[in-house]
């Protein structure tokens, strides 16, 4: 089988358009077998947050507007197909600053109320913890939609990738979201 390479100076200008590329892709998505990854976004950000923001303890559905608002881990996706699944995987690191406080983490849909939520051990003030969440949704939609975060304890102040409101191994204690689309 011979093998045909072909250069950059056999194409000419405004052969290939981007809506050819967009076809391309297209087709190439609907050959993927079921349980492929379509399509991975992910945020990541070692910066320290902190600030006020009290996330209750108790029976009922936090708001979006309960806890510490994250906005760095907002993280947009526009799935390629309605029926797919969304994976969402969060790893936030955290502390918040009472005695014996819990440290929650609540995930968002756009402006809705959160749609699951992870809570730390109880522990004594401003010890770290580190809070997983792993939802999976159908995407719903085939418009982009934003995931956001927001955590914290039920009073005080709450740090994300620090402690006491300052910044913890240069950088590295980093928290992460991450949205993942799989066909279905």
């Amino acid at each position: 089988m011979s093998v045909t390479t072909v250069s950059s100076s056999m194409i000419t200008d405004a052969t290939i358009l981007n809506a050819d590329i967009g076809a391309a892709a297209a087709i190439a998505t609907t050959k993927l077998g079921a349980g492929a990854v379509v399509q991975v976004v992910h945020t990541v950000s070692g910066a320290v947050i902190a600030g006020t923001g009290a996330m209750p303890s108790d029976d009922t559905i936090p708001s979006n507007s309960e806890g510490l608002a994250m906005g760095a881990f907002d993280t947009a996706i526009t799935p390629t197909h309605a029926s797919n699944k969304l994976l969402i995987e969060a790893t936030i690191h955290g502390t918040n600053a009472t005695t014996a406080g819990v440290f929650q983490v609540a995930l968002y849909q756009d402006s809705g109320a959160a749609i699951a939520v992870g809570m730390s051990t109880p522990r004594a003030g401003d010890n770290a913890a580190c809070v997983t969440l792993t939802f999976l949704m159908a995407a719903g939609t085939t418009s982009a939609t934003t995931f956001k975060l927001r955590a914290g304890g039920q009073s005080g102040t709450d740090t994300i990738n620090g402690l006491s409101s300052g910044r913890l191994f240069g950088g590295k204690m980093a928290s992460t979201l991450t949205v993942t689309e799989i066909k279905v």
